[in-house]
């Protein structure tokens, strides 16, 4: 609960229980426990903590690592907006099929729906055993970058 939102309940006679309070801090402490123990290894030595992050191969990670994020943010934008649009503004035949169906993703855990993915397009998955009659004998790899998008 924010600070406008818990200040709102005070002033409408109604408090955040303990409990509820109590709760969140503990989520919230080991969330942070990571970071609490970067610190306390970096505490000891900074020079040796920045020389690691100054290494070619941890601006490598770091550089795909932003650029996965900010193309799958950017197609996710581009595939979510329209598809949010088309189900809850328009009218649609089937709307609420098609809303159920775009939410779909999120139900399946990601690493069931990247084994049914890399199962069936993957490049001896089962579209390649279907294609194999007409010559293709292996399909793009789908592992790297692209895979992760």
């Amino acid at each position: 609960m924010t600070a406008t939102a818990r200040a709102a309940a005070v002033r409408r006679g109604r408090r955040v229980p303990a409990a509820l309070g109590i709760t969140a801090a503990a989520v919230a402490l080991l969330c942070a426990l990571p970071a609490f123990y970067l610190l306390v290894v970096v505490g000891g030595d900074p020079g040796e903590a920045w020389q690691a992050i100054r290494e070619a191969d941890t601006v490598g990670l770091l550089v795909r690592s932003v650029g996965l994020a900010a193309a799958v943010g950017l197609t996710t934008m581009a595939l979510g907006i329209p598809l949010a649009w088309l189900t809850s503004r328009t009218n649609l035949p089937g709307r609420k099929a098609w809303a159920a169906v775009c939410a779909l993703p999120l139900v399946i855990p990601s690493y069931i729906g990247a084994y049914l993915l890399i199962a069936a397009l993957g490049p001896r998955g089962a579209l390649a055993d279907l294609l194999s009659p007409v010559g293709v004998e292996r399909l793009p790899s789908l592992y790297g970058f692209v895979g992760a998008w």
